[in-house]
């Protein structure tokens, strides 16, 4: 099955018994999962608690984490994830 790309245009799907996304004529899950797709080898959702909790402590600063889960940890505040650059000079700006 595929997974939502979010490097390609997709669009909000409201209404839709639990289906979030569609791209490409598919319909995909808030965890980016395609609808109906039984696989069980699909990494698990960032743990925004946890990556917040490893950036305050210096364990992980924000420059070492991939894209997901610093698209993850900049949505969470409420922002529009749009550039790797841009995400972190939010979070050293104020976010963290």
């Amino acid at each position: 099955m595929v997974k939502l790309n979010r490097a390609k245009p997709y669009a909000e799907v409201y209404g839709g018994a639990g289906v979030l996304y569609e791209q490409a004529g598919l319909l995909f899950l808030p965890n980016g999962r395609q609808v109906g797709d039984t696989s069980t080898d699909v990494e698990p959702e960032p743990n925004i608690d946890m990556m917040l909790a490893k950036a305050d402590s210096g364990e992980c600063p924000v420059e070492e984490l991939d894209e997901t889960q610093l698209r993850a940890l900049v949505e969470s505040f409420g922002v529009e994830y749009q550039t790797r650059a841009q995400a972190l000079a939010y979070l050293k700006d104020g976010g963290l």
